[in-house]
């Protein structure tokens, strides 16, 4: 499986984040959007949230492209097998 990176996040992106998991009424932009937490708060793997969510790892791999007002490979994640020389932690 490829790695995705969380480029490092800003106190602003989190509490959008945040609001946003609060108060979604859609269950899939409320998973997606802790699974985004969890990577940039807690510097989880993507093996552990899919573990934690009970949901498939490329999932979570692909889970900020649900996110509304986000696209595929938006400002949260890049889908490089690399990541940039600072900040960035890798969801393997």
């Amino acid at each position: 499986m490829r790695p995705i990176c969380v480029d490092e996040v800003t106190a602003e992106q989190l509490s959008e984040l945040d609001e946003l998991y609060q108060t979604t009424h859609d269950a899939r932009v409320r998973i997606r959007a802790l699974m985004m937490l969890l990577a940039a708060e807690r510097q989880m793997v993507a093996a552990q949230i899919a573990s934690l969510l009970r949901q498939h790892e490329e999932t979570v791999r692909r889970g900020n492209s649900a996110l509304p007002g986000r696209r595929h490979g938006g400002s949260l994640r890049c889908a490089s097998l690399g990541c940039s020389a600072k900040g960035d932690a890798c969801l393997s």
